[in-house]
């Protein structure tokens, strides 16, 4: 795989996530029957406060679906995709040696040292793993919507 198609993998995992994380918000904002303010609205404007616009974490977003979601719509609880969504987040990216990149999640500091927390070889089975979990999830989620009224 060439830096190219490695950086288009990346990128589509990248994307996707962001994707479910939108879908989550949307199912999250429907359900509770809020507006969707946040969308049309221009720059500069303000909007009510909603699913859409909040500032849950995904971990959060994520418990609260799971919690209200229709049987056999929940994602799957394991941590995979959240574990993904934060080493891309907060994590650093090292590489030695090109690709695979390697990206590494530190705690917050205590007492002036902190502990890797998560330390990830992006190579190209797991972003396609990844990749394929995160597709399957915002397919789910979107047809969960698709059963609210």
């Amino acid at each position: 795989m060439n830096l190219d198609e490695y950086s288009a993998l990346l990128g589509k995992c990248w994307a996707k996530y962001n994707s479910l994380e939108t879908i989550i918000r949307v199912y999250l904002m429907k359900y509770h029957k809020q507006s969707e303010n946040g969308i049309n609205e221009i720059e500069g404007e303000s909007c009510q406060e909603t699913y859409l616009t909040n500032y849950m974490t995904f971990g959060q977003l994520l418990f609260e679906y799971n919690s209200i979601a229709p049987k056999g719509f929940e994602i799957d609880k394991g941590d995979s995709i959240l574990r993904f969504r934060d080493s891309m987040a907060h994590g650093r990216v090292i590489t030695l040696n090109g690709i695979p990149l390697t990206v590494h999640k530190y705690s917050k500091p205590k007492a002036g040292y902190v502990t890797l927390e998560i330390k990830q070889l992006l190579s190209e089975e797991y972003l396609n793993q990844i990749g394929q979990k995160l597709f399957f999830s915002d397919e789910m989620v979107r047809k969960a919507v698709s059963l609210l009224k």
